[in-house]
C-alpha cells in the first residue's frame, strides 16, 4: 500500500522503486507452534520540502512549493491481521538488517535499494498500541483495531510533535470501510528523514478467512487520497514459505551477521519474486497470492480492490480479473 498520509494541494511524497515481501513463516506462539506471516515493505521515498525542491527549468523558482510548516507524515498500511496479533515486538528494527530486504531482492532479480530499537510502548484506549522512536528513533509506530481509532491516538499526543502526520479523519473512516476487519499500521515520520525511511517490516497472525492467502499492500495513494482507475507500478513481489523446498524457490545468503541467529523463523524460509518495471500500469488494488501455488514454486499474483471498495466507491469496476503471471522460476 503505496498510501502516505498527508494531503497537500500538490504532493509532496513521492515513492519508487517499491518492494513487497510477504513470507509464511512458523512461530512458537503460547506455547504452540504456530503459521504466522512476515510482511516487509520497501521503497525510496522523497519530500519535497520548501527551497530544498528544486525545478531545473524554473530559474526563478516559480515550480519550487511553499515551505511546509508540518514536517510529520506517515505510511499507512493495512493488514489483514487477527485482532491483537500485532505487538511491539513484532515489529523488526531494520536499523539492524540494512541488507536484508536487499539480499532478498537479489536473490530473486536484482539488486534493489533500501536503508531502515524499539524503546517504550504503552497500550492506549480504544485497541490502539503507540510504540515510540523505534527503528534508532526515525518512527513512532501506531498500530491501530482500525484505520478511525488512528485520529484519537494522534490527538492524545502520544506522537512525537516532530513525526505528527495530519489528522485525516476523513481518509481513515474511509479505509475502515474499504478493509473491514483489518489491523492498522502507522508509521509516523519526519520528512526530513525521508532519506533514512522507507523500509518496514513486522509479522502477524492472518485474520480469519485470509489463511490460504498471502497478501501484499499495493493500494495507491501518494498525496493522502486513495486512486481510482489504472495506476503505475513499480515494485518488486517477493513471497516465500518455511514450506518451499529445494525446486520451488532459492535460499537466501544474508549480508547481515546474525540475522537466521535473531530471527529463527526465516531459517527455513525459501522465496521467488518478479520485478514489474516502471511504468507498467495495472488497476488499482492489492496483490494477492494463494499460498498452496507460493509453496510449490507458483508465482501467480492477483490484482484486486480492497473487498470494502463498493462501501466507498460505489459499483466495482466491470472488469476482468488481473494477474500477473511470471515464469516458474525465481528469477527473471
Amino acid at each position: 500500500m503505496c498510501l502516505s498520509n498527508n494531503h497537500y494541494d500538490g504532493a509532496r511524497i513521492g515513492f519508487a522503486k517499491s518492494v513487497l515481501v510477504g513470507l509464511e513463516i512458523s512461530e512458537i506462539v503460547d506455547g504452540e507452534r504456530t503459521d504466522r506471516r512476515l510482511l516487509a515493505y520497501s521503497n525510496q521515498i522523497t519530500s519535497h520540502i520548501g527551497a530544498d525542491a528544486k525545478n531545473p527549468n524554473d530559474d526563478f523558482g516559480w515550480g519550487i512549493p511553499a515551505p511546509i510548516t508540518k514536517l510529520g507524515n506517515a505510511l499507512l498500511i493495512a493488514v489483514p491481521a487477527a485482532p491483537g496479533s500485532i505487538l511491539e515486538t513484532d515489529l523488526i528494527p531494520m536499523s539492524r538488517y540494512p541488507w536484508m530486504v536487499k539480499d532478498m531482492v537479489a536473490t530473486v532479480t536484482e539488486p534493489a535499494t533500501l536503508s531502515l530499537s524499539p524503546t517504550r510502548s504503552w497500550l492506549l484506549p480504544q485497541k490502539a498500541l503507540v510504540v515510540s522512536d523505534f527503528d534508532a528513533g526515525l518512527y513512532d509506530v501506531v498500530i491501530a483495531s482500525s484505520a478511525s481509532v488512528i485520529a484519537g491516538t494522534l490527538r492524545a499526543g502520544r506522537v512525537n510533535p516532530t513525526k505528527m502526520p495530519e489528522i485525516r479523519q476523513e481518509l481513515y473512516e474511509q479505509l475502515d470501510l474499504l478493509y473491514p476487519g483489518f489491523q492498522f499500521v502507522l508509521f509516523c515520520f519526519n520528512e526530513k528523514d525521508v532519506g533514512k525511511t522507507g523500509t518496514v517490516m513486522f509479522r502477524y497472525t492472518p485474520m480469519k478467512g485470509s489463511e490460504h492467502l498471502l497478501y501484499l499492500p499495493g493500494l495507491d495513494g501518494h498525496n493522502g487520497e486513495v486512486e481510482q482507475g489504472l495506476v503505475k507500478l513499480d515494485h518488486t513481489i517477493i513471497a516465500g514459505s518455511y514450506r518451499m523446498n529445494d525446486e520451488a524457490g532459492e535460499k537466501v545468503d544474508y549480508s547481515d551477521r546474525d540475522v537466521e541467529k535473531e530471527l529463527p523463523w526465516l531459517k527455513d524460509c525459501r522465496i521467488i519474486g518478479t520485478c514489474l518495471p516502471q511504468g507498467i500500469e495495472a488497476p488499482q488494488g492489492d496483490f494477492l497470492m494463494l499460498l498452496n501455488e507460493v509453496r510449490e514454486g507458483t508465482l501467480r499474483i492477483k490484482r484486486q480492490l480492497p473487498p470494502g471498495w463498493a462501501n466507498v466507491f460505489g459499483e466495482v469496476p466491470d472488469q476482468a480479473p488481473h494477474f500477473i503471471r511470471p515464469a516458474r522460476t525465481s528469477r527473471y
